[in-house]
């Protein structure tokens, strides 16, 4: 018998990010009418009743140590398949899917950094990036659910490899809303393509190095935050004119660039220049970043 190329997810919204969870852990969606605030349990919010028995119930945000509040827009209870029984609260269920194991993978660096060990992975689904929990590092108290479905390793997802050049070519541009501000150059050689922007997705972890999360055929792809990293001003991504789509040369890890004006592809020469270069920009990916 052939494995299934899907699981079977119910996706949520929860401080404004998208969530997946397999549907063998999840017993019932109920409405928010049916939570009673109150302590019942240490770190619970308040209790549902489902099949005569009172349940604790947890905040999502809380749960995975996100910042923007327990209760605010609580909409959803999630009830758990499990022993003790426990349930969620979260701002919305979006549905129950099939999501295609392919478009499972490990978190990428460096969100894996920043999320924990609640988030096993991220999934990169049609219509944009979702988080699949752990069920068991999730639960209130040690929990014998069973592993959460496999996924594949980003680092190998997009065949790309990083090309050698004789005399390096770089592409040069300027960051997002700064025209007339210094020049960046990334290595044309760890560059795939360059991309019409696209909405962001938020990522849970909170690390200000990325701006968000976007899918690029299939594959999640961490937005980097280049005007941080170079020790400037956080970019403006709503100024952004292209993302450049660059693989780095630790691990092979796709990301992308916000790019403002003039970008160009230009072959480094002898002229001598400043080059200012924190140390977190070139060891973040192994990403060839000049700041000039």
């Amino acid at each position: 018998m052939s494995e299934a190329s899907t699981v079977r997810v119910v996706r949520f919204i929860a401080a404004g990010c998208s969530f997946l969870m397999e549907s063998r852990s999840v017993e019932s969606v109920q409405a928010d009418g049916a939570f009673t605030p109150g302590a019942v349990a240490a770190g619970a919010l308040g209790r549902v009743q489902h099949k005569g028995a009172a349940m604790p119930v947890y905040s999502l945000p809380e749960l995975l140590g996100l910042s923007n509040g327990p209760a605010q827009g609580l909409a959803a209870i999630v009830v758990m398949r499990a022993h003790p029984g426990w349930a969620l609260a979260v701002e919305g269920v979006v549905g129950e899917a099939d999501a295609p194991k392919e478009r499972l993978f490990s978190l990428p660096r460096p969100v894996v950094e920043s999320v924990g060990d609640k988030i096993a992975g991220v999934a990169a689904l049609d219509d944009g990036i979702a988080y699949l929990l752990d069920v068991g590092r999730l639960a209130p108290t040690p929990s014998h659910d069973p592993p959460t479905a496999p996924v594949r390793p980003i680092e190998t997802a997009f065949e790309f490899p990083v090309r050698a050049q004789g005399r390096p070519q770089v592409f040069r541009f300027q960051l997002p809303g700064e025209s007339g501000g210094p020049t960046v150059l990334v290595s044309a050689g760890q560059t795939a393509a360059a991309l019409n922007p696209a909405p962001l997705r938020r990522n849970p972890g909170g690390d200000r190095r990325v701006l968000g999360m976007l899918a690029f055929q299939g594959i999640p792809v961490p937005v980097l935050d280049v005007g941080r990293l170079l020790g400037r001003e956080p970019t403006d991504y709503v100024a952004t004119q292209k993302l450049l789509l660059v693989r780095g040369r630790r691990a092979g890890q796709l990301c992308a660039l916000p790019v403002g004006a003039n970008l160009r592809l230009a072959q480094t020469g002898g002229a001598s220049r400043s080059v200012d270069v924190p140390p977190e920009a070139t060891g973040l990916l192994g990403l060839s970043l000049i700041h000039i």
